[in-house]
């Protein structure tokens, strides 16, 4: 509005300035034997009309030709909302268990899912255990090259897991980890798929790398498990000695760890080696409860047991069951005063 009432005052102007001076300027135009005669002013006025309306032809030309660009950036934009609201109702049937409609809703041309949107669509396919379909879209997302490397190593390890497949998606991780693949989460997934009993091998020869990756206590209780259940087996097995040779090559915070000490002692005294034997049996602090019925059966001096009884209830006063074994040891060598005496004792712990 504003260029229109500029354009108009100077019109106006440029009348009056014609009206006042219609005598004085002239432009005169010869065109061989013919001559045209304008006024200054209506010729100027004339040049600027010319140019307004050849700004105004060139103005609406070009906006004419983007016409196209902003067709493409409205079904752009179109697009963007339709799939951000099949996102949104996708994600709500999902969150409530229905993965048959949430996959429905986002069932669109690959071209315009992000990446996002394929890892969500591959979890949610998983669940329903199309595997042939996942695994187009897992081809998908490795297509695109946004993922880490090693990623879709544990990606498909926790869709194999959310399958219940936990024993095949800890396999996968440890190929992984066998071939170089070293990656944190990688390391993580696998101490977590682990299982203690058929995992012996492999926790072994990763224990360290497992150290700098997770926490050293949950580690070490992941190693301990598995040693204890290798040993487990020995130990039904009557392998004295394959057990004691595997308890000596463990590192050294394994093999001094609580729970190795009743393995110790069982080897040895199944191998005959008494005195090393009742060396780490004045040394334990007999938390193991295996301890106490190992100690009452083993084939060992009742004289040296009531001793070596003795001395672990200096150090535990208050454990019962040592004062149990210790009336029944005192009993088996007849010494019934003492017996007595210890089951009293008994008592008033009981008390």
């Amino acid at each position: 509005m504003i260029r229109v009432l500029l354009f108009l005052f100077i019109l106006v102007l440029s009348f009056g300035a014609i009206l006042y001076t219609q005598s004085s300027w002239k432009l005169i135009f010869v065109f061989g034997k013919q001559k045209i005669t304008l006024n200054f002013w209506f010729a100027l006025t004339v040049l600027l009309l010319l140019f307004a309306i050849s700004y105004w032809v060139i103005t609406r030309a070009s906006r004419l030709m983007q016409l196209t660009s902003w067709l493409k950036a409205y079904r752009d934009r179109r697009k963007k909302k339709l799939l951000e609201h099949a996102r949104g109702q996708a994600v709500i049937h999902a969150l409530s268990g229905d993965y048959k409609t949430a996959v429905r809703f986002l069932s669109v041309p690959k071209r315009h899912i992000s990446l996002s949107d394929l890892i969500l669509y591959a979890t949610w396919i998983n669940q329903l255990h199309d595997v042939q379909r996942l695994e187009e879209v897992l081809s998908e997302i490795q297509q695109m090259n946004a993922v880490p490397k090693g990623w879709m190593i544990w990606f498909r390890a926790y869709l194999l897991d959310k399958r219940g497949k936990k024993k095949l998606a800890c396999e996968m991780l440890l190929d992984a980890l066998d071939t170089g693949f070293t990656l944190k989460s990688l390391v993580i997934s696998f101490a977590e798929y682990a299982q203690p009993e058929h995992h012996y091998d492999a926790i072994s020869r990763h224990y360290h790398l497992l150290c700098r990756h997770i926490p050293e206590q949950r580690a070490t209780d992941l190693f301990v498990e598995a040693v204890c259940s290798r040993l487990d087996i020995y130990l039904r097995s009557a392998q004295w000695e394959t057990a004691l040779n595997l308890l000596m090559g463990l590192p050294r915070n394994i093999k001094n760890h609580a729970r190795m000490q009743y393995y110790k002692i069982k080897c040895y005294i199944e191998l005959n080696q008494v005195k090393e034997a009742l060396h780490l049996l004045a040394q334990t602090t007999f938390q193991d409860h295996r301890l106490i019925p190992l100690i009452a059966n083993a084939a060992i001096e009742t004289e040296k047991k009531i001793k070596l009884v003795l001395e672990a209830i200096r150090h535990n006063p208050n454990n019962k069951e040592l004062l149990y074994l210790l009336s029944y040891l005192q009993a088996q060598e007849g010494e019934m005063t003492d017996m007595v005496k210890s089951l009293e004792n008994i008592m008033y712990l009981l008390d």
